[in-house]
């Protein structure tokens, strides 16, 4: 018999033969190397043995975990790039609290009101406020609607948090239409897009001027955030992407596990049966 079993692992060998009687005791004995057992000594180098199966495992159980590390922060990259986008819009240094609150904002969704992304529609309405002199807003030139975070999104989410610097401030990341100023009053609907999350919500417009800064803004809620909320839930939206990832790499990597094993399972089987 002159071959080597690929299921050996990589090692250092010698040969010994078994003399047995009738009933299979052994009764003697001879091998290839002293009885110190350092000389005529062969290595094996295992191409395809168990360490192998094993060691492929395990690198898919490694690719599995980071894979899905790096998909748990890509809900926070995004929000962090969107909040880079956002600064790039408003490269001054303005502050929220500097600006006037000129503008008088209404959304459909009533208070508690649950919409899914994706499917559902929110139509909003801003305009000037009459009550402010005429004149007040020469200086708006364009009006951007925007979808806020309330304050129960903000929970344990400090980059949801208003900042009063205009250009840190990530609250409002989601723009939903941006148009040239017009005193009147104006209306778009705005389908939700998939890849808003879940989240407690408000509706704000900000006024910009020829420089593109903030100047004024108006919102569909009050100045404590706590009436006229409504609620979003994403169907598809990123979360949902990460949980669907997460149990397929967990169930690959169990799966692929389980494989391995029972591979060498029958492979010992095998070899005790020669």
């Amino acid at each position: 018999m002159d071959y080597r079993e690929r299921y050996s692992f990589c090692n250092m060998y010698f040969v010994r033969a078994y003399a047995v009687n009738a009933q299979d005791e052994e009764v003697g004995f001879g091998q290839t190397t002293n009885h110190q057992k350092d000389s005529n000594l062969l290595e094996i180098q295992a191409i395809t043995g168990r360490h192998v199966s094993l060691d492929i495992a395990s690198i898919c159980f490694f690719h599995s975990c980071f894979g899905g590390f790096l998909l748990l922060g890509e809900e926070k990259d995004m929000t962090k790039k969107i909040g880079k986008d956002l600064s790039a819009t408003t490269a001054y240094s303005v502050t929220f609290s500097s600006l006037q609150k000129t503008l008088v904002v209404t959304a459909s969704p009533t208070q508690g009101q649950v919409l899914k992304s994706g499917e559902d529609e929110i139509t909003v309405t801003w305009g000037f406020n009459r009550t402010f002199p005429a004149g007040t807003d020469s200086a708006y030139k364009t009006v951007k609607v925007k979808l806020c975070y309330a304050p129960i999104s903000q929970k344990d989410r400090s980059w949801r948090k208003t900042v009063d610097e205009m250009k840190k401030d990530k609250t409002c990341q989601h723009k939903i239409v941006a148009k040239p100023y017009s005193a009147s009053n104006n209306s778009f609907t705005w389908t939700i897009e998939r890849d808003i999350p879940s989240g407690t919500y408000f509706v704000r417009a900000y006024a910009f001027n020829d420089q593109d800064e903030e100047v004024a803004f108006g919102q569909t809620t009050n100045n404590k955030k706590d009436s006229n909320l409504f609620e979003i839930k994403a169907i598809t939206g990123r979360h949902v992407s990460l949980d669907i990832a997460s149990i397929c790499f967990s169930a690959f990597s169990i799966v692929a596990l389980a494989g391995f094993f029972y591979m060498e399972k029958s492979k010992g089987k095998a070899a005790q049966q020669k």
